[in-house]
């Protein structure tokens, strides 16, 4: 019998580092490589967070690797839309 898997939480991005290079200020950068996922909890200018990903690139301008930061917190669960307010079935009475 196979084990049933748990579902993974959704994670939004709260705040990051800023994703040019600290160097020379470019924005053009090659793909990310070697994500790093640390979960701790905390707060960042004011928002909470549950988890940081710190994802290294290099620079195509100058050719320096360097980290980007991304603080993330669960995305909140979704509530069942209601088609409008909740209304009781009548009750019945017992016979004895």
């Amino acid at each position: 019998m196979a084990k049933a898997r748990r579902k993974r939480e959704t994670y939004v991005q709260v705040d990051c580092s800023p994703p040019a290079c600290p160097f020379c200020q470019s924005t053009d950068r090659e793909p990310y490589f070697d994500v790093v996922t640390l979960h701790q909890s905390g707060v960042w200018n004011g928002k909470e967070f549950t988890r940081i990903r710190r994802k290294r690139t290099r620079c195509k301008s100058c050719r320096r690797f360097y980290l980007v930061r991304f603080f993330e917190h669960p995305k909140p669960a979704e509530a069942p839309e209601s088609s409008g307010p909740e209304q009781e079935a009548p009750k019945r009475a017992r016979k004895r």
